[in-house]
């Protein structure tokens, strides 16, 4: 009797082993195909020969068999199903939690009447404009003896500013929208061998930012440049970076906004240029926030300060240092356990070294003095220290630093602790939030604020959950300069 089950048991587990294979073999898709609910690229069944030669069969196998398997849409949907009933926390507030996909009451996301209205205007009508976009200049190496002559570290070697005035421009090849795919992707390649898709979006949105960016910066004078980012969450550099091995990030509609902005638009690739400080374990993200660190933010302004002509300031002299610790952010908000109260972080607060006054403008022609370092921000949301956070519609720094020359951020949070090194290289740093604007309030909209205090330059830093897929910059960004 027993053997009869046995030799039972034995038929129905090969039945179904055979069933399996057959189904991968001749009905899974082969090709990579887009998932609308999990918003990435499905992987495509690999070429066993090629995986064999890179040593990745093991990797390139089990992430097509996972990805591929039947009835994997209905299996996932009742996963989520049984999640939140049994957690005291919905599915969705795990994601929250640990996928830093913040709730957020002042925008949402972006329709296709506006994407569309963009392309339109900006793309249908005019010629694809040439881009002479490339990496800014490195400074060399040098010692440990400060620029001041006193003795002690440098964190940023100074440059010689006349090598910084006018950085030479080369030539990039031009390149037409149709040469890209239609879905274009923010995901961790892992060992150089097999990649993840973290986000992906659609080109016609990336575009849509484009347009916004061209817009702005025609509002520039002569020589103004505008530089733009997207910051990836600290969830996505913790939870897949820094696992071992040579995990890098990598984004790919910086390469398209570059190729169809104006000549006078660069977009840096925020996760390349922090990768290195990354793997290394510079300590350039929170654990417990979803922001970078005043660090990462730091390097990031370095290169952005060299494209725009200014030599960057430095990192440990130019600044007051202040340091909290225990410092517990907006994903331990989210979710307060005892894990991520383990992994507390070090808020590092820098103040510039030049004497500055911080206006916000409260209503037309009142404004209201603030602090620039505000350390009576409340103990659930230190990271708005710097100058009380990104509310109000509209806020002007002026630095006694000899400097002529004012610029813009437009920013959400990210761009807080991005502010500081701006202050060493213009007289008025202004900054606004599009979710916080108001044109009656300030006496005018965006284009006549540029207009009416001079701006030279421009930077854009953005979260990337406020950016491709979001209204904050196509939407209100966008009508903001004119209504």
């Amino acid at each position: 009797m027993k053997k009869g089950l046995a030799i039972v048991f034995v038929f129905l587990w090969s039945a179904l082993l055979f069933g399996i294979g057959a189904y991968y073999v001749y009905f899974a898709p082969q090709g990579e195909e887009y998932s609308e609910n999990e918003n990435r690229m499905l992987h495509a069944a690999p070429d066993m020969r090629v995986s064999f030669k890179k040593g990745t069969i093991d990797e390139d196998l089990e992430a097509y068999l996972l990805d591929r398997f039947p009835f994997r849409e209905k299996a996932l949907s009742g996963s989520r199903k049984i999640k939140d009933q049994l957690s005291t926390a919905t599915y969705e507030q795990y994601l929250q939690a640990y996928g830093g996909t913040a709730t957020d009451a002042l925008s949402e996301e972006v329709s296709d009447e506006d994407i569309e209205a963009l392309l339109a205007a900006e793309f249908d009508k005019k010629p694809t404009p040439r881009v002479t976009n490339t990496p800014a200049v490195t400074p060399d190496p040098g010692g440990e003896v400060h620029p001041s002559g006193e003795p002690g570290p440098v964190a940023t070697v100074t440059p010689d500013p006349a090598d910084l005035e006018d950085p030479p421009i080369e030539p990039k090849p031009q390149r037409d929208a149709s040469e890209f795919p239609d879905r274009l992707r923010f995901s961790l390649m892992k060992n150089g061998t097999s990649r993840t898709d973290i986000r992906v979006s659609s080109k016609k949105s990336v575009l849509a930012v484009t347009a916004v960016l061209n817009k702005y910066a025609d509002l520039l004078p002569e020589g103004g440049k505008l530089m733009f980012t997207v910051v990836p969450q600290s969830t996505y550099i913790n939870s897949y970076v820094g696992i071992g091995g040579d995990n890098r990030l990598a984004s790919e509609p910086d390469e398209l906004i570059n190729a169809m902005s104006r000549d006078n638009v660069y977009a840096f690739d925020t996760p390349e240029i922090l990768s290195d400080a990354i793997i290394s374990g510079e300590y350039v993200f929170f654990r417990t926030d979803m922001h970078w660190t005043p660090l990462g933010a730091y390097k990031v302004y370095c290169e952005m300060a060299k494209r725009a002509g200014k030599v960057p300031c430095d990192y440990e002299w130019d600044f007051t240092h202040t340091t909290e610790n225990h410092f517990l952010g907006t994903m331990y908000r989210s979710n307060p356990s005892s894990y991520l109260e383990s992994r507390a972080d070090t808020l590092e607060i820098l103040e510039p070294h030049v004497r500055n006054e911080v206006r916000r403008i409260v209503s037309r022609d009142t404004y209201k003095e603030i602090p620039f370092i505000d350390l009576n921000a409340k103990s659930s949301d230190r990271f708005t220290v710097y100058l009380g956070g990104p509310a109000g519609p509209w806020t002007i720094i002026e630095n006694d630093n000899g400097e002529t020359e004012n610029c813009l951020i437009l920013m959400d949070s990210f761009g807080l602790d991005f502010v500081p090194f701006l202050c060493m290289n213009y007289h008025q740093v202004h900054y606004y939030d599009p979710r916080y604007f108001n044109a009656k309030a300030v006496g005018g909209n965006i284009s006549d604020m540029i207009n009416k205090y001079d701006i030279r330059d421009i930077y854009v830093i953005v979260g990337d959950l406020h950016c491709f897929d979001h209204d904050f910059l196509i939407t209100q960004a966008n009508k903001q300069l004119t209504e």
